[in-house]
């Protein structure tokens, strides 16, 4: 017999009323995904090429992956869960950014190499013949519950290293490659993608770098404890009148709205990003669309409280 919930830790069944809400911020992040995938295709369709352009197109259909994600925990109540994704959106909607900021080709090839040497180095630990390799099976068994732990076999890992390493030997990647190879002179072994060739060191630089410090204090800083497990307190217990302490349930729906605010306002900013790069002559139409379908929902969410948790 499948096990009965204890409805106090977590309650399956929702009123009604939190029912309709919720409902109703689910649809209005799908409705920007929906919206999305017309604006990816109009984008994709406009350009010819470009390698450098594959990492911006891939980061706006992981936000949008994310953000359809959200719409469906935010539907369930289930909803201490987006912040993590939210923080995903966050960084790809950075990579998006920077790249298209300026020196769009130099920045968009430095993603791609970066990503092929990270690529290079998850290779290199299952070729048992590599020194990388080693000390990756000693870290598995040091490791309680991995300890022996057979991993998979890969016939042709060698053909595919290099491979990878042929591709970062292309003239593509020549002055990606040799930024990688003046940095790590400078002792800075693996530096992140947007460090090469630029000024950010981390992401609180690059947020600050692109003008989005309110959104790091919140995705790195708030809700930074909810991200790595360290939020135990804050909003899950209270005490009663007697004094009694009381554990919060899981699926409490009291960040439901401040989540879908975030969730649209990141898929309004990155469809607002491709229409002035790609598509400025759908500028109309976008506008419509927000007008018709976003516009009094959206200022809705940001201008009352429409869940009230006591």
């Amino acid at each position: 017999m499948p096990t009965e919930p204890i409805d106090d830790f977590i309650p399956r069944k929702m009123e009604p009323n939190l029912s309709k809400i919720l409902n109703q911020f689910s649809a209005l992040i799908e409705e920007t995904v929906n919206y999305g995938s017309h604006i990816f295709k109009w984008c994709f369709n406009s350009i010819s090429g470009g390698t450098e352009y594959i990492p911006v197109f891939l980061s706006f259909r992981h936000i949008f992956e994310l953000l359809d994600s959200i719409s469906v925990l935010v539907k369930l109540s289930c909803v201490d869960p987006c912040k993590i994704l939210l923080r995903s959106v966050f960084e790809s909607s950075l990579t998006i950014e920077y790249i298209l900021e300026k020196d769009t080709k130099q920045r968009g090839m430095n993603f791609m190499a970066w990503y092929y040497n990270q690529e290079l180095k998850i290779l290199r630990r299952h070729d048992p013949d590599d020194q990388m390799s080693k000390e990756f099976r000693k870290k598995i068994d040091a490791d309680n519950t991995l300890k022996g732990w057979k991993l998979p076999e890969f016939p042709t890992i060698k053909d595919e290293i290099d491979r990878q390493r042929n591709i970062l030997k292309s003239k593509n990647y020549t002055e990606s490659a040799k930024e990688i190879r003046r940095l790590k002179k400078k002792g800075i072994t693996n530096p992140n993608w947007y460090t090469l060739h630029g000024e950010p060191r981390n992401v609180k630089e690059l947020a600050e770098h692109l003008h989005r410090p309110g959104f790091y204090q919140i995705l790195y800083r708030l809700w930074s404890p909810a991200v790595h497990g360290t939020d135990l307190i804050r909003n899950k217990i209270s005490l009663d009148d007697a004094g009694h302490v009381n554990v919060w349930q899981i699926r409490s729906p009291k960040d439901a709205q401040e989540i879908t605010k975030f969730a649209l306002s990141f898929a309004l900013m990155n469809i607002n990003i491709f229409k002035e790069y790609f598509i400025p002559t759908k500028k109309e139409e976008i506008a419509n669309w927000y007008i018709k379908e976003i516009r009094d929902s959206y200022l809705e969410l940001m201008g009352k409280d429409i869940i009230q948790i006591e």
